[in-house]
């Protein structure tokens, strides 16, 4: 959901990370695929996963840009740079829910767009408050919390931010246990309580970051033959295994955002593909973000033609042909001349 990172550590690259968010986006795409085509299957928990880039937004935008937003001007820019990097992708996701909906409708749909454009709720209904593309409200609170890391976060000290995040993981707790589940956020009568899933694993994100760049004591060896490997498959293995644990939903999403997730994305960030494969996975990570903000709209389209099971999997592979298209499409830095940034300034970001 962050975006097209260009991680850069040292002059090195975290390329299993562009991989991993790839595998999260497809897990969050083949959850939506069997709660619109009404089936079940493995990636029921795949929800989790909306969680997951959240920690791993926070994780790797510290890493990538908070010494530069430290810098005189540098919040401004790395907000500027944030919303010329998501706003062209958001609204193109914006733009395919209102082509469908107006096929499916006939009726305008201008209200919506102009809302969803500008990433405001629209609240006048029951039920989604993104309603021509589901997944906004997660790009929403992404957005909301990049400026508060830009305004705040990057000026708190490490037992603050740590703080802040151990009282986001009691609020997201007691949320999870009076929902039910973490399922909670996309819709008019919930959407309060995905501040909770973002006020919890992004600043410990952040937090994570800052030791892992100071190779404080939590920063331990990683053997590298096969460890990368481990560190790509093992959050997926965990969502596809996770069902089967004899707890109750909520209490295994609880495990899951709150105790396995944090220690997974060390793991991966710790161990080193081969030069074979970053080049893949940095090529995967183009597609993820994209991916999540098309795939939705496209989904629910074509489960409404009711062409059964062929036609679920025929709108994922639409989606992944979308997203490879709009990974095409500049930024507004490089679109629109006005807005271009001098390169000596521009952040290593999407």
């Amino acid at each position: 959901m962050d975006g097209l990172f260009d991680i850069v550590i040292r002059n090195d690259r975290l390329p299993l990370l562009d991989g991993l968010r790839l595998f999260a986006a497809i897990s969050v795409v083949l959850y939506h695929v069997q709660i619109v085509g009404g089936i079940s299957g493995t990636f029921g928990r795949g929800y989790l996963f909306v969680d997951f880039f959240f920690l791993l937004s926070g994780f790797v935008l510290t890493i990538a840009a908070e010494d530069k937003m430290n810098t005189s001007g540098g919040a401004m820019r790395f907000l500027r740079t944030r919303a010329a990097r998501l706003w062209p992708v958001i609204a193109i996701g914006a733009v395919i829910g209102a082509a469908f909906r107006m096929i499916e409708t006939g009726q305008s749909v201008r209200a919506m767009l102009a809302q969803a454009l500008l990433l405001v709720p629209d609240f006048r209904h029951a039920g989604l408050i993104f309603p021509l593309n589901g997944p906004h409200w997660s790009m929403m609170l992404e957005v909301i919390a990049n400026l508060v890391h830009a305004l705040v976060l990057r000026k708190l000290a490490d037992r603050s931010v740590v703080t802040l995040a151990a009282l986001g993981g009691l609020a997201l707790a007691v949320a999870i246990l009076g929902f039910g589940s973490a399922t909670f956020g996309p819709d008019s009568d919930n959407w309060t309580l995905g501040f909770a899933r973002i006020g919890f694993s992004y600043p410990l994100g952040v937090w994570l970051a800052r030791r892992w760049k100071r190779h404080q004591p939590l920063r331990v060896p990683m053997p590298q033959d096969g460890a990368w490997m481990a560190g790509l498959l093992l959050p997926i293995t965990m969502i596809v295994l996770l069902p089967l644990l004899p707890v109750v939903t909520a209490v295994g999403d609880m495990l899951a955002i709150l105790v396995l997730f944090p220690p997974l994305l060390w793991f991966a960030a710790s161990a080193t593909p081969p030069r074979s494969a970053a080049k893949w996975l940095r090529l995967a990570g183009l597609l993820s973000f994209p991916l999540y903000a098309v795939h939705l709209p496209i989904l629910e389209y074509v489960a409404g033609l009711h062409l059964g099971t062929a036609g679920l999997a025929l709108a994922v592979l639409a989606s992944l042909v979308a997203a490879a298209l709009v990974a095409q499409v500049p930024s507004l830095p490089a679109a629109l001349p006005m807005l271009r940034f001098r390169r000596r300034r521009a952040f290593p970001l999407p």
